[in-house]
């Protein structure tokens, strides 16, 4: 097993070599053939969603980022504990962060890849292996029930949520459900503000749970400026997976004789509900204060919060459904009370 600092160092020259890998012209071939194969895998990962998803890791991977990270939950003692990975697959390389977190704490992980998303963990894991071969030890793929773990850590929706307690709720884990994205607008948020949150709306085609699914609106806003601020993704409507989406919602409301708003490429809705189908966003009007069910949020944006813009940006230590990964993983290896 790699000792702390080597573990350290690993991810680390991962870091370097992915960036690399993202920018030299020598690596044009391997890029276009990793991405292609990541689009035929899952349709939705096209080829800039998988360029973000990896630069964002490699932001994790600087040393100034990484090593205060690791620094603060550091174990030098070898742990036996194996850790039960269930990926998700909604956005690309979603679920490298948990194991980042997995073999940085020094554990063993069994990872069972989400079948939308098993090129880009496969990429990310044999780089790794290939600058640490001590990795190959600590790291093994599954299929099926991952039964005879020591903890779990699984992420997934709501109804696979009460699938996973049923299986796992006696051991040590981590069951991640459904949360989103919400931003809250008032009469001084600007336009660039706006345009600034297009990208927290509609980046990765609005599927992460950290894209904005919800915007909360004071009483009398025009909604058009939502819709001016978006323009830069109105060449979404020539994406089929999308168009085949928003329109089909379209039809379900024009069915139902649902008031709507619509410009082409997205819709506009009235609702309560903090979860919008891709192609369509919420909206809730307010007028002193927006009352938000903050137990389904996974990010908050808004004038006197986390920034318009930041939403799929998240630092290295803004852990999924704020339950701290790494000090959950300590705790298994020091063998304290969970």
């Amino acid at each position: 097993m790699p000792s702390f600092e080597h573990r350290l160092f690993a991810f680390e020259q991962l870091g370097r070599e992915l960036q690399e890998f993202l920018t030299s012209d020598l690596k044009g071939e391997e890029r276009s053939k990793l991405y292609a194969q990541a689009e035929q895998e899952n349709a939705w990962f096209v080829e800039l969603s998988v360029q973000k998803a990896l630069q964002e890791i490699c932001s994790w991977l600087e040393p100034d980022s990484l090593r205060p990270f690791a620094e603060k939950y550091r174990v030098e003692k070898e742990s036996s504990k194996t850790i039960g990975l269930i990926l998700a697959g909604n956005i690309p390389a979603v679920g490298f962060h948990d194991l980042m977190c997995v073999l940085l704490s020094g554990h063993r992980a069994w990872v069972k890849c989400s079948s939308s998303d098993s090129v880009l963990i496969h990429f990310l894991l044999d780089a790794l292996c290939a600058i640490d071969a001590e990795f190959k030890k600590q790291i093994e793929y599954k299929d099926g029930q991952l039964k005879g773990a020591d903890a779990y850590i699984s992420t997934g929706s709501n109804n696979s949520a009460r699938y996973f307690e049923h299986y796992f709720g006696k051991f040590p884990h981590i069951i991640r459900k459904n949360r989103h994205g919400v931003a809250v607008i008032s009469e001084e948020t600007t336009d660039e503000e706006l345009k600034s949150l297009s990208h927290d709306i509609f980046q990765y085609f609005g599927l992460g749970c950290r894209n904005v699914s919800k915007i909360y609106v004071p009483k009398g806003f025009d909604l058009n400026r939502i819709y001016k601020a978006a323009m830069e993704y109105q060449h979404y409507a020539n994406s089929v997976k999308y168009y085949n989406n928003y329109h089909y919602h379209r039809t379900i409301y024009l069915l139902n004789k649902e008031l709507f708003y619509d410009n082409g490429f997205l819709i506009l809705k009235e609702d309560k509900n903090m979860s919008s189908p891709v192609g369509v966003l919420h909206y809730e009007f307010y007028t002193t204060e927006p009352e938000i069910p903050m137990e389904e949020v996974q990010c908050l944006l808004s004038n006197k919060s986390l920034a318009f813009g930041s939403a799929q940006q998240p630092r290295i230590d803004d852990f999924a459904d704020q339950v701290d990964t790494m000090d959950f993983l300590r705790r298994i290896h020091t063998a304290e009370e969970l």
